[in-house]
């Protein structure tokens, strides 16, 4: 259990019946939603890289993330976090970085990168203030057109 605020939440791994209301943070939180169709391959494929939290019984939260391999090193890539608006700024982001970072660790990673939505400033300060910083740029990255901003962290 984690507390926050004087709130508890877990973190589990994601279930099949976590998958709509995965989705429906999914689409509150991005300009570009992932489809259902591929949050359930990646889960699928990624199973201890995606988790949820949870207050009751209703997810919050989730983040995805997979170990990927560059030059001969393995890093962890960030791929998806997103929490439900009510319940942001009480630690649930935190604490979902902190378990997929603990899973990259464990398999044998040395750091992380994500990509952000160039001028998402309230997603660049939050993974500043969690040791990361700005270190790249991909033009068009985004479906719509959107570039993105690569951050990375060592771990």
């Amino acid at each position: 259990m984690n507390r926050r605020m004087g709130e508890e939440f877990e973190i589990r791994p994601f279930e099949p019946s976590d998958l709509e209301r995965v989705l429906a943070i999914e689409r509150k939180s991005f300009r570009s939603p992932w489809e259902g169709v591929l949050l359930r391959a990646v889960a699928d494929r990624y199973p201890d890289g995606f988790k949820v939290a949870t207050f009751g019984s209703e997810v919050v939260g989730y983040v995805i993330g997979r170990v990927e391999t560059e030059n001969s090193r393995k890093v962890g890539h960030l791929m998806n976090l997103a929490v439900d608006v009510k319940y942001r700024r009480i630690g649930v982001g935190s604490s979902l970085l902190e378990r997929v970072e603990d899973h990259f660790r464990r398999r044998g990673a040395e750091s992380v990168w994500l990509e952000v939505r160039e001028g998402n400033e309230s997603a660049m300060e939050f993974y500043r203030v969690n040791g990361y910083e700005r270190g790249g740029y991909e033009e068009g990255y985004y479906s719509d057109g959107d570039d993105a901003v690569k951050m990375y962290k060592g771990i």
